[in-house]
């Protein structure tokens, strides 16, 4: 009984004798399910219209992160291990595009909540960062 193919890109190459390059695993209708990017540690896992669902880097150059998306495709939620400050930072994205909700774990050292109107205009944001030396947050 077969489930699926598993299809090996014809670029696939050889560096020291291992072989690296994209994998992809189709269900038994031939549908794309996942695709392996063993070259630069990706995952992308698609749906039944083989939209893409899910995104795993492990070596996007920056750390590890996960992009999620939504039916139509569109990358809603981004959690990403190592942002330009360093920390973890995860965003959510409304349907236009426009991030709506920023958690990140090191803004300038602190920890910081920001919350943005439908056009992505941020309308409040919550600083662990005193500000005064009195070991107050900013709100």
């Amino acid at each position: 009984m077969m489930i699926g193919t598993l299809v090996l890109d014809p670029v696939l190459s050889t560096y020291a004798g291992i072989f690296y390059g994209p994998v992809s695993m189709r269900d038994s209708d031939g549908t794309k399910k996942i695709d392996i990017f063993t070259d630069t540690g990706r995952l992308a896992l698609f749906n039944a219209s083989e939209t893409l669902q899910l995104a795993l880097a492990g070596d996007s150059g920056t750390g590890g992160n996960m992009h999620f998306y939504n039916e139509s495709g569109a990358n809603t939620v981004r959690i990403d291990g190592d942002d330009a400050d360093g920390g973890g930072e995860i965003e959510v994205v409304n349907a236009t595009g426009k991030t709506t909700i920023l958690l990140d774990g090191d803004s300038a050292g602190s920890g910081t909540i920001e919350l943005s109107e439908s056009t992505g205009l941020k309308t409040i944001s919550i600083m662990a960062a005193e500000s005064a030396g009195d070991g107050a947050g900013n709100l």
